[in-house]
């Protein structure tokens, strides 16, 4: 809980310096978070294989 009252300090602070200092508007400020948000999350992502659970368990029932 410390460390997410911390963080949450820090990004408001952060946040008033960047409008202050770069004239940044928010609707810049919220693209490129979610950009760079979205590039962390498809770096981390692994491609499903199709038919993972069936080949996987071979006893599971077949539906068809």
């Amino acid at each position: 809980m410390l460390g997410y009252l911390g963080a949450d300090g820090f990004t408001s602070t952060f946040q008033d310096k960047l409008f202050r200092g770069y004239q940044m508007s928010a609707f810049n400020q919220m693209l490129y978070v979610n950009a760079f948000s979205s590039l962390i999350s498809a770096a981390g992502a692994r491609p499903a294989r199709a038919g993972a659970t069936e080949s996987d368990n071979p006893e599971a029932p077949c539906s068809g």
